[in-house]
């Protein structure tokens, strides 16, 4: 439902792969179905679930296309990680002893632990960008910016609306908010790391 609208909307460039990727996702609504106004998820073990309520089919389909938008974001995200991971200072190697060990980069972009979603929501919003009324769009802008600043004390993204990306605005680190250990304040990690 929907599908030739949204395909419609999506710019040039997105690889092919991608695209057939979303179209089989659409046709399958998503792993769910619309009833009405409603979106619903097919319950894996119990009932189905409502996840959706349209105020009306403009809406509706605006929901859709953001779905949309996301997964070709996350598909996007994948296709470029390891690209994407050398603009960051700290990257998450593997864990030993259920420790995280970090690798550094010598010359990086961003002062922050590696972040996937930066790139998937920064990507997501460029594609809802040219179709969200703008005050829908702003809600999304808002809501990715609140998730980015999760695990930092204090705001350390922001959301440039002009350029269309996220931008640090602190020298905050990430606390630990998982039960994860974070690089301590102002270390350089090598190996492993210890408070």
């Amino acid at each position: 439902m929907y599908k030739d609208w949204i395909i419609s909307r999506l710019p040039s460039g997105i690889p092919a792969d991608v695209i057939s990727y979303v179209e089989k996702q659409i046709d399958a609504n998503f792993g769910g179905y619309i009833s009405g106004l409603q979106y619903w998820a097919f319950g894996e073990r119990g009932p189905d679930e409502l996840i959706y309520t349209a105020e009306n089919e403009d809406d509706l389909k605006l929901w859709m296309f953001r779905e949309a938008a996301r997964s070709i974001a996350q598909r996007m995200e994948l296709t470029g990680r390891a690209e994407e991971e050398n603009r960051w200072r700290y990257v998450r190697d593997h864990v030993e002893d259920g420790v995280w060990i970090y690798r550094e980069n010598q010359q990086y972009q961003f002062n922050a632990i590696h972040d996937s979603r930066k790139f998937w929501m920064e990507y997501e919003l460029r594609l809802l960008y040219p179709v969200f009324p703008e005050a829908r769009w702003m809600q999304r802008v808002e809501y990715y910016e609140n998730y980015m600043n999760k695990k930092f004390q204090v705001k350390h993204w922001s959301y440039d609306t002009t350029a269309l990306c996220f931008r640090e605005v602190s020298d905050s680190k990430e606390i630990d908010i998982y039960g994860v250990q974070q690089p301590a304040e102002g270390s350089i990690m090598q190996g492993r790391h210890t408070d």
